[in-house]
């Protein structure tokens, strides 16, 4: 849900899906209970490092709409 709302934006946007069965799979849940990111949310990292959004889980009716929101924000055009 999230990369197509990405993709929406004509943006591009490096991804890394964390989850089961994905390229990373956090087996024991750290990532997900240290980062408090379910595998329905979603963190956006700039270049530099820095958290430009953060969402702990999104219906995924709604993520396009949070993704876009955000990167209009982080891009100025909000």
């Amino acid at each position: 849900m999230w990369l197509r709302a990405a993709e929406a934006q004509e943006v591009e946007v490096a991804t890394v899906v964390i989850g089961p069965g994905q390229e990373y799979e956090d087996p024991y849940g750290d990532w997900a209970r240290l980062s408090e990111i379910s595998d329905a949310g979603a963190l956006l990292v700039r270049p530099d490092g820095f958290i430009a959004f953060r969402h702990p889980a999104a219906a995924p009716e709604t993520a396009g709409e949070l993704l876009a929101d955000a990167l209009r924000r982080i891009l100025g055009h909000a």
